[in-house]
């Protein structure tokens, strides 16, 4: 994996602009740690650095040029069909070795920029410079798994993996955007094309951007993979079982694809479904016992680590555990600005970053599980979408009132012992953070479309106005009707809008981040761009089974063929750690201070902010997500400010 800094100058390339390609680069160095490169001409600067996978060797050094001299590119990523890619190139091309960069130049020489896209099977962000048409090719892989940021500054026109690397591009003017800020604090993420500064923005998953230099503008920005055009298909007329067939064979030719490296390879086994299906098929594969790598709490209710050993004893993997104390979130917090780069509410980038820093220290690349929820219906909040719909047509309206009355009349603690009798009764265990999950119940519940009800579900702050001061609402999935796919049943489209929004900006970032804060490249199986589409190909049925209870019908269907053993009724927490109980406890003094700071003043209604951190203090409320953005957002801009 690695880094790409650049920038085109209207005016012509001038030393102090070298001087600031060469900040710009160091920025990135925990991205790329073996090495590092820069290119010029006229009004071109690019900006390389380089976490060597394929190709140790001086062969795969960037920014790398074209054989025909015509194109020179900076590469992040990995194009994992890269063999194929040269199979199908029938021109002759004088390959220096086996870099995938190398092989992009040449289907880019063979096919031109837009058409090779389409044969790229990978993760991947990439500027080419055109000399011929003095025209710079910004393009980013299909779900947005690698970042890709740029910016407009005077007589530049900017670009980096990182907004860390910007703030040293010429002129760039960090200046916070409040409406970026408004749709963080609703999400817990800025979502693309936004980005927390002014005149900066995200290069959408799945698109190209062209810039001319003739011109100075950008010619246009279109995507090259378009989701949208994914779901318009009819469901396939396969069947369940064939659909289980047609699944594990492209999972297992992905997770072969990505167990292709030079260098040591383990997984991420938190003991849920997704990483366990993973590692267990990868192990069938991998020549050598696959190292896992797993992390725990000492809180119970947060800990898997027993699932995990059991999977990794099962499949017989070198597996390490690490168990995380309050303290290593204290001592890893100072370090989250700019491990993220721009706020970032997802606090579950805490044991995804000290997950990565364990497996560093034995691997260089690593698989995990990422996308199983989002690609084959694993969120409850889809079900509890349709049913909540279903709901507010089969009951009056005054009943679903005073169950949303009775929901925020109760305090948590209160509906949390409530929950524990009635599951208890029944003989089963209550579902973790029942509390929660009601509240939120109770404010989807008064909606009654599936774009408003998703919204919803999927906020922190319901109003941001409430919170944020000189601020408002961006164009985005949830806010503009035309975008939304209500031609979808409801299941449907709340998977389109994860896969449009949360799942690059909030799941990809944040396993992005974290991997890459530690020189450790991420890969992720499940999100291979040919399962993505086939699973949108499947019939609710084979999904969530004919009673729309089976969440990842598919998944489990394999899992029970690699690790028969496996308990598919133990509770999944994810990467979930207990912030709630540390706010009250050894966080508390912490949050304290900055919810006091001058950024709390400036950005926020700050006797607002104040009640919400005491009503979760006297658990009157569980105000954890709420909070957690705001602390991040303040957090981050006293480093941006020390700067």
């Amino acid at each position: 994996m690695c880094g790409i800094a650049g920038f085109l100058s209207k005016g012509g390339i001038s030393i102090e602009d070298k001087d600031a390609l060469g900040e710009m680069v160091t920025q990135l160095d925990h991205r790329g740690p073996d090495a590092e490169g820069t290119w010029f001409d006229d009004h071109m600067a690019l900006g390389h650095t380089r976490l060597s996978i394929i190709e140790l060797s001086p062969a795969g050094a960037q920014p790398m040029h074209s054989a025909c001299g015509r194109y020179v590119i900076s590469f992040n990523g990995e194009i994992f069909n890269s063999d194929e890619i040269r199979g199908k190139i029938k021109t002759p091309y004088p390959y220096q070795g086996n870099s995938d960069t190398e092989t992009i130049l040449a289907a880019i020489s063979y096919w031109g920029v837009e058409e090779a896209l389409t044969h790229f099977n990978g993760m991947f962000v990439a500027a080419v410079w055109d000399r011929a048409n003095h025209e710079l090719k910004l393009f980013r892989d299909h779900l947005g798994k690698k970042p890709l940021f740029y910016a407009f500054s005077h007589h530049h026109f900017l670009f980096a993996s990182e907004l860390k690397s910007l703030k040293k591009a010429p002129s760039f003017n960090a200046e916070v955007a409040h409406d970026a800020l408004h749709m963080y604090m609703q999400f817990g993420y800025v979502p693309a094309p936004y980005s927390i500064f002014k005149n900066c923005y995200k290069l959408r998953p799945g698109h190209i951007l062209s810039f001319s230099l003739k011109s100075f503008t950008v010619k246009n920005i279109k995507a090259w993979w378009d989701p949208h055009k994914i779901v318009v298909n009819e469901p396939s007329t396969l069947s369940f079982a064939e659909n289980v067939e047609k699944t594990e064979s492209l999972l297992e030719e992905s997770i072969r694809l990505r167990l292709n490296a030079d260098v040591p390879v383990g997984a991420f086994l938190s003991g849920g479904i997704d990483s366990s299906l993973v590692c267990a098929m990868a192990a069938k594969i991998h020549p050598q016992a696959l190292k896992t790598f797993s992390i725990g709490f000492d809180e119970s209710q947060y800990n898997e680590t027993a699932q995990a050993e059991a999977t990794a004893k099962a499949i017989g993997a070198d597996h390490t555990t690490f168990m995380v104390q309050a303290k290593d979130a204290l001592e890893l917090i100072p370090r989250l600005p700019h491990i993220c780069d721009e706020p970032f509410a997802d606090s579950s980038i805490l044991p995804t970053t000290l997950i990565s820093q364990l497996a560093r220290k034995q691997v260089t690349v690593a698989i995990g599980g990422d996308g199983g929820d989002e690609v084959f219906c694993g969120y409850e909040r889809y079900l509890w979408g349709e049913r909540i719909l279903e709901m507010r047509k089969k009951y009056p309206d005054f009943v679903n009132k005073a169950i949303c009355h009775g929901v925020d009349f109760l305090r948590p603690s209160s509906l949390n012992q409530l929950a524990t009798m009635a599951y208890k009764f029944k003989g089963k265990k209550a579902p973790h953070l029942f509390a929660d999950k009601a509240a939120k119940f109770a404010k989807a519940l008064r909606r009654n479309k599936p774009r408003k009800l998703y919204r919803d579900l999927h906020s922190l702050w319901h109003h941001p106005s409430d919170i944020v001061a000189n601020g408002q609402d961006g164009i985005h999935l949830f806010s503009d009707e035309d975008e939304w796919p209500d031609f979808l049943n409801p299941i449907r489209q709340f998977m389109f809008a994860d896969l449009m929004m949360y799942l690059s900006d909030d799941i990809l970032q944040k396993a992005d981040r974290a991997s890459m804060s530690t020189s450790l490249e991420l890969r992720s199986p499940l999100l291979d761009h040919r399962i993505v589409e086939h699973s949108w190909t499947m019939n609710m049925d084979s999904l969530i089974g004919p009673e729309k209870n089976m969440k990842k019908r598919v998944l489990k269907s394999l899992l029970g063929r690699h690790l028969p053993d496996y308990d598919l009724e133990s509770p999944k927490q994810g990467f979930a750690i207990p912030i709630a109980e540390w706010l009250r406890g050894e966080l508390k003094d912490w949050a304290q201070d900055l919810i006091h700071s001058s950024a709390s003043f400036d950005f926020f209604y700050h006797q607002e902010l104040q009640e919400t951190f005491k009503q979760h203090l006297n658990k009157s409320a569980n105000h954890q997500h709420k909070l957690w953005a705001a602390l991040m957002f303040i957090q981050w801009h006293q480093d941006l400010k020390k700067s």
